[in-house]
């Protein structure tokens, strides 16, 4: 027995910056827009996340007090702590 998996008819539809700017943080979890597109985006692996943690921890001891590495949010980011390296 085959199941085709059908995506739903909302994400063949382009959606404007305002819709997006209207969904709840929950609605927006695990998704990316792209081009206007929805793109469902899985969650990294455990083991992803302890390979990341590597060299963010390297950019932390090199750089000191004014650099922070995050890698609690999508992705690692690196950056002078400033407003948005702050936000959580």
């Amino acid at each position: 027995m085959t199941a085709e998996m059908v995506a739903p008819a909302w994400m063949h539809e382009q959606i404007t910056a305002e819709e997006y700017e209207s969904w709840s943080e929950e609605q927006c979890h695990g998704i990316e827009i792209v081009d206007g597109m929805v793109v469902v985006t899985p969650g990294a692996s455990k083991r992803h996340n302890r390979l990341a943690r590597i060299p963010a921890n390297a950019l932390d001891a090199a750089a000191g007090t004014e650099w922070n590495a995050d890698t609690a949010r999508r992705g690692t980011t690196a950056g002078p702590l400033g407003k948005e390296a702050r936000r959580g």
